[in-house]
């Protein structure tokens, strides 16, 4: 089951899993989070910065540069899909994929996610959860995904 959830700060929607939370910081204008399950809460951050000029040349050009910074970056990068689609006919474009968090070296699985919805308005959507985890938490990450309506 879920619900409707709008957020102010994000200019979004979404359908919000039964027992996930929302919240917010300075950098961040939504996160939203999973109950905890071993020691963990798997969680979505969504952020929003310009996309100037915003064409699909540049759009593709920044998914281009944030696959390169995370296979420099992001110890163990192992893609393991991609997708690209229209979300309320806005070009959108997601990844999954595995790496090892530098701290600790737990292991991870990540969907990250652009949405261009115009020139002020590139979203950025990273969901987390432990490797062991990701059959139950990267299906409910693409659900929340494609349920996204965006608000002026």
């Amino acid at each position: 089951m879920t619900k409707y959830y709008i957020s102010e700060e994000a200019n979004i929607g979404l359908q919000l899993p039964d027992g996930w939370t929302v919240s917010h910081n300075e950098n961040f204008p939504l996160i939203v989070l999973a109950p905890k399950e071993d020691s963990f809460r798997a969680n979505m951050t969504f952020s929003i910065r310009e996309l100037k000029p915003p064409t699909q040349e540049n759009f593709e050009q920044k998914i281009a540069t944030a696959r390169a910074d995370r296979e420099q970056d992001y110890k163990g990068f192992d893609l393991l899909s991609e997708e690209k689609w229209m979300q309320e006919d806005f070009p959108a474009y997601s990844e999954v994929y595995h790496w090892n968090a530098d701290q600790d070296n737990t292991p991870l699985t990540q969907i990250f996610a652009l949405i261009m919805t115009g020139p002020d308005a590139l979203y950025s959507v990273h969901g987390t959860t432990l490797r062991s985890l990701e059959a139950s938490y990267i299906p409910h990450f693409k659900a929340i995904l494609k349920s996204l309506t965006f608000y002026e």
